[in-house]
């Protein structure tokens, strides 16, 4: 009895996670409310948390640009939805590869506080767009503007 009791409620659970991504769409797709106060009012009347049902709010006015109608919203499911939200946001992904250079421990830390104030100071996200924030700086300086920045000497050179 006990285990026909947990497979009713497992399926009442998943019904009214439906209905709840259901209504979520519907009232984004069916009023104008402003999105951050729409988030935050569901958040503060369900005991929800603001930050996912901006994020869930944020996907389903996405897929709506991209000229999906409010039942194929619904009936893709909130994992699609979310899902291909998340992917187009992160930009296309391509294969990805592991950068290592060996340096002394000193300059690995130093590095690591600079990378860190890059970040911060310039709102860069991802290692991503740190590399190409480097990329894009050290790209357009000319042989000798590198040389002039590393400091390189004559003799330097010559080694």
């Amino acid at each position: 009895m006990s285990d026909q009791l947990a497979v009713k409620q497992a399926n009442e659970f998943v019904a009214a996670s439906r209905q709840q991504w259901e209504t979520l769409v519907r009232l984004c797709f069916e009023h104008r409310f402003n999105r951050e106060k729409l988030a935050k009012s569901l958040a503060r009347l369900s005991d929800g948390n603001k930050e996912t049902l901006r994020r869930k709010i944020k996907a389903i006015d996405a897929a709506g640009r991209a000229g999906l109608e409010t039942q194929d919203i619904i009936d893709r499911g909130q994992k699609a939805i979310m899902g291909e939200f998340l992917r187009h946001k992160n930009g296309p992904q391509e294969p990805e590869t592991m950068i290592r250079h060996r340096v002394a421990s000193s300059l690995a830390h130093a590095y690591q506080e600079d990378i860190e104030r890059i970040g911060r100071v310039c709102k860069l996200r991802t290692t991503n767009e740190l590399f190409e924030f480097f990329h894009a700086h050290w790209s357009t300086m000319t042989d000798e503007e590198l040389i002039h920045e590393t400091g390189e000497t004559e003799e330097r050179k010559r080694r």
